[in-house]
This record gives C-alpha cells, structure tokens and sequence, in this order.
C-alpha cells in the first residue's frame, strides 16, 4: 500500500462537495457524456467501474495533467488523504478501488460542472468510498516527520514509505489514524435527508399557508463542519457522542452569544461551543451556566472567554432570578 495526500486548497473547495462528500452514479455520467468520449467504454464496460462498485455510485478525484506522474504511480488498493486545508487537518480519505486507464475529458465536465476554467480539466479519475473523520495537520505532520511549516501548497503528492517505517508501514499507520480520527464511511444516502422523505411523505390533511417574508442570517457552515470534526462530534460539556442508524455522529453547534436579535453575536469559531442536543436546549433557554474551565477543549479551537460571560449575564437565568 501506498499513501498519497490532496491539499485541496480554498479554491477548491466546492470540488469536495461535488465528488468526495457527495456519491455520485454511474448512470449518471452516462446519460451526460458524448457516445464518442475515449472514457464511456471504462463507464460501461461490466469489467470497469461497476465490477468495482456494483450498487452503480462511487466517490472519485481526479488529478489535473500536471500531477500525471503521481496518478501514473498509483494502484488500485493505495491510501488518499485529503486535507481541504491546512486547518481542516485531514477530513476525509479514500481507498483506491479503481482507476481509469484514459484520460477522461468528458466526465471531468460532468463530475466538476463548475470549474473557473473549463480548459483546465482533470483527466486523470481514480475512484474510492469516502471515510470522514479528522487528524489534527501540525500532528500529521509531526508524526511522518515533516517540519512544522511545511505547506504542500494544494498539491497532489506521494508520502515516501519511510516516513511510516516508526509506525510498521503504511497499513499499520492508517489502521491507528482510522481509529484515533474515527473515520467511518460516508453513506450513499444521508440520515437527515432520510428523515426529510419520511417527513415529506406523511399522510396529513394539507394544512392552510400564508405568505410571509422572513430575514435569515447568512451562517458559514464550513466553520461549524470543522469545528464538529475538530471534537470529533462530542459534546465539550459531557463529552457525549450521539451515533445514528447508519453509523454516522451526531452534534449540534451553538453560538454562545446568539445570532440576531438584540444580542448580535458573531459567527466566528471563537463563539461557537460543539454540544449535544440536551446541553444545547440548556444553553438555548438559559438554564445551564457556562464554566470555561470545565469546557472540553482543542488547542485548535479556543473559546472566547467574553462571549462565556456573555451568556452568564445575559442568557442563564440563575434560579433566584426565576
């Protein structure tokens, strides 16, 4: 087994969401791609991509041409790494389970619709079942023995096998990654858009609507997505992790000095507490008071000690006061 990382890099973010987060189908880029595109055998062939992913839905990469060598090194078994940034630590990996043998023009088209420059394509697909987690950066780097500041500048590159000769190999530093990072596979259909069919398909008298005009304050989801991975979506009050059906983590985040309204909070990573649904009703009705120094913390996410006292003196409700 190899090992390779991806620093995608703040530009490229929104490829992520397009193939890494999100399952895409085979059927798909069929039905998009041109009847002579030199990749559509290797998309239709029984021996291609469906031997590998037989349910028809797969999550890929692909490299630009000037990452050819490194894409020309791997092998169908070898380990990605992606890092969406440098803060991000790395999110999510993949196994490589298979790779087309031609450049693949037309489905780069088709899997990264919204590419800045539609002549800068990446021909080169390699396929994988995406698991998400998260491995702090400085320690990654620490433990393969890079310095601390080094930077891969959104490059695509290949870890050299004797960085993991501390570790017994590659397999046996991933087994220790997977674990401490708790990465799990990302399901094909996620929880809470399962619970939304089932919501929408309850048999209800439709009821009366009005028409009403409402002001929702933008939120930057990003921030709470790598803060819940930072604690590895455990409540920093009790520590409590809720893991659903399909085997994914459940937690909430909650802005200590609220959004809106007359307090007008900042959405800033600095205001944001990672909770379980129970200390997050608490918070929410002021009937918890914040201690700091019991909070459960990251050296990579430190809470604003003014926003704490915030919520003492505004939020809490102290029970002479009720």
């Amino acid at each position: 087994m190899q090992a390779f990382v991806q620093h995608v890099g703040k530009n490229n973010l929104r490829h992520i969401d397009d193939t890494v987060t999100k399952r895409r189908r085979i059927s798909e880029i069929l039905q998009h791609m041109p009847k002579s595109a030199p990749e559509r055998g290797f998309f239709e062939m029984a021996e291609g991509l469906s031997k590998s992913f037989p349910d028809g839905t797969f999550n890929c990469w692909a490299l630009p041409s000037r990452a050819k060598a490194r894409w020309q090194e791997m092998n169908i078994g070898d380990v990605v790494l992606f890092v969406p940034s440098l803060n991000d630590g790395v999110q999510y990996l993949g196994i490589v389970r298979s790779i087309c043998p031609v450049e693949s023009h037309e489905a780069s088209k088709i899997l990264w619709p919204h590419l800045d420059d539609s002549s800068r394509l990446y021909p080169y697909l390699f396929f994988f079942d995406t698991e998400v987690g998260y491995h702090d950066w400085s320690r990654f780097l620490k433990e393969l023995g890079y310095a601390p500041n080094y930077n891969p500048r959104g490059y695509f590159f290949k870890l050299k096998d004797d960085r993991f000769e501390h570790w017994g190999g590659v397999e046996s530093y991933l087994n220790i990654l997977r674990s401490e990072g708790r990465f799990k596979l990302i399901q094909s259909t996620s929880f809470v858009r399962e619970l939304q069919i089932q919501y929408n398909h309850v048999s209800s008298p439709e009821p009366a609507r009005i028409t009403s005009e409402v002001t929702r304050i933008i939120r930057d989801s990003s921030i709470v997505k790598r803060l819940k991975l930072l604690h590895q979506y455990q409540c920093q009050i009790c520590g409590y992790s809720i893991e659903l059906p399909n085997g994914d983590c459940y937690a909430e985040a909650h802005h200590i000095k609220p959004l809106g309204g007359e307090h007008k909070g900042p959405d800033v990573e600095q205001n944001i507490i990672i909770l379980c649904p129970n200390h997050h009703a608490e918070c929410d009705l002021g009937a918890i008071e914040l201690d700091l120094k019991k909070i459960r913390h990251h050296t990579d996410h430190l809470i604003d000690a003014s926003y704490i006292n915030y919520h003492n003196q505004n939020i809490y409700v102290r029970p002479q006061d009720k």
